[in-house]
């Protein structure tokens, strides 16, 4: 049996083996926590709250740093963005783009301009400095819808604006144009166009004749008037409205009834187009394009639009417009084996109207 002395002794010796084992956890404990504190990046002890510091003694790990995505403006956005579609236009730009940042406004803008694959240097001058606001994206040949849409995707404003790159502006024709759209409460606005070299020459709108060729509205309204068919040289538009519909058709090649499609898309959807005739733009009308456009190419883009929207009667009567051209087949054969059909089904569940409406409501004999 062991003695009382003896016990004693073991008792002893486990209280010293449990210690050395607490003291020998504790000291690895604290050698890993030291190891951990000395990787982690410390800022500036005067550039850190006492909160922080203490959160990160507890919890031993740096916090991520968080970093806006690239290319995401800081600065408040604007509530109108100017977009301006560019291919070979060296002879007009800088003078539309002078024309829109010296006429006078109330209104904070910013201007893009998306230069879809010019040859001719028609954006060099946006290089030297001169023009530290106006923003510029480049695409590659993506034609005059897409290259309107790829500057969506980059505007901020709560309004777009679309305008041609040869065109001028007056003073306040913005802060008139977006009071008559709240006015009014429409959705698109335009305003009256002029020619250029002769400004009595004046179209408020536009509309269909009987072959879906464009005719301009000649007839002054005296106020704000729902048209058919508002251009695209200066059209605005609500940014929510543009997303809504999809904005420019996207199946659309080069040039050709892009605002024509827009125009009736909106009708189409329960949306309001109008034109505010006390507002002119003067547009530089032009015989030829400073680039190539072919009579394929807009035939193209009505069978785009008419394959969207038209009911079976008005789309055979459309291609019927056009199947006497030798390139007709091969033309809507590509139209056709395009994924366009899963357009035509999106539009048709979610549209508001028929296209009977649009035609009955603008007398279009079609």
């Amino acid at each position: 049996m062991l003695t009382l002395k003896a016990l004693l002794m073991v008792l002893i010796l486990l209280c010293v083996g449990l210690s050395a084992a607490l003291l020998y956890i504790l000291y690895r404990r604290s050698e890993k926590a030291t190891a951990s504190r000395a990787m982690v990046p410390r800022p500036a002890p005067e550039t850190e709250s006492a909160g922080a510091r203490a959160e990160k003694a507890v919890c031993h790990v740096a916090p991520p740093v968080l970093m806006p995505p690239a290319g995401l403006y800081t600065a408040p956005a604007p509530e109108v963005s100017i977009i301006i579609p560019c291919k070979n236009e060296v002879n007009t730009l800088e003078s539309t783009v002078k024309s829109l940042l010296e006429a006078r406004t109330e209104i904070q803008t910013e201007i893009i301009v998306v230069d879809d694959a010019s040859t001719d240097g028609s954006c060099n001058f946006l290089q030297s400095g001169r023009y530290p606001g106006v923003i510029l994206e480049r695409t590659g040949g993506l034609g005059a819808a897409g290259a309107r849409n790829a500057g969506a995707e980059l505007a901020r404003g709560k309004y777009f604006f679309f305008c041609d790159a040869h065109i001028k502006v007056q003073d306040y024709w913005l802060d008139r144009l977006l009071e008559t759209m709240l006015r009014e409460q429409a959705h698109c606005i335009a305003p009256a166009v002029t020619d250029q070299p002769h400004a009595r020459r004046v179209g408020y709108g536009q509309t269909w004749n009987n072959a879906l060729s464009v005719v301009w509205l000649n007839q002054e309204p005296e106020k704000a008037v729902e048209v058919p068919i508002a251009c695209g040289c200066a059209l605005g538009i609500n940014r929510e409205v543009f997303h809504a519909v999809g904005g420019f058709d996207r199946y659309f090649e080069v040039w050709g009834k892009e605002d024509e499609e827009l125009s009736l898309k909106l009708w189409l959807f329960g949306y309001r187009v109008m034109v505010e005739p006390s507002v002119k733009v003067a547009h530089l009308f032009r015989h030829s394009h400073p680039y190539r456009v072919s009579l394929v190419n807009v035939m193209h883009n009505l069978i785009c639009l008419a394959y969207s929207h038209f009911s079976y009667q008005r789309l055979a009567k459309a291609l019927d417009l056009v199947r006497n051209h030798a390139l007709f087949s091969g033309t809507l054969a590509r139209v056709m084996l395009s994924d366009i059909h899963r357009q035509r089904a999106d539009y048709l569940a979610r549209r508001v109207h028929p296209d009977d409406y649009f035609f009955k409501k603008f007398g279009i004999d079609f």
